[in-house]
């Protein structure tokens, strides 16, 4: 919780939209994904990371398309309130992670969470 509890005070606070700080946080945070012993694959990584933080990620692969299934929001309480600030918040923190990949995963969906019974959606591609 504290990347993102630090990532919404920089947004908050430097000017930057959500996204980019985000994006920018998730970039920086990438090379603490690579694995010390063997290479999973980049989905993986991704979904270990996100498990991490709190996300509780499940994942599906069906060639080179991974679908992430987020079945808890760290912050719901706050993402309630300002959906449209922490969503992009999450959605620009996957977004740099998987650009700063060695092997890139593509997000070419983010799907947030109507109500509290639902589960943000990741869509993303292997380019």
């Amino acid at each position: 919780m504290d990347l993102l509890a630090s990532a919404l005070a920089q947004a908050l606070g430097t000017g930057e939209t959500p996204h980019q700080v985000g994006a920018r946080i998730g970039r920086q945070h990438a090379e603490q994904l690579q694995p010390a012993t063997g290479t999973p694959s980049p989905a993986k990584l991704v979904q270990r990371e996100m498990r991490q933080r709190g996300f509780q990620p499940t994942l599906k692969q069906k060639g080179h398309r991974a679908e992430y299934s987020l079945h808890h929001c760290p912050i719901s309480t706050i993402a309630e309130q300002n959906p449209q600030i922490l969503c992009e918040l999450h959605r620009g923190l996957m977004d740099g992670l998987t650009e700063a990949l060695p092997q890139r995963l593509q997000v070419i969906d983010f799907i947030p969470r109507q109500t509290r019974r639902q589960v943000c959606r990741v869509l993303a591609q292997l380019s």
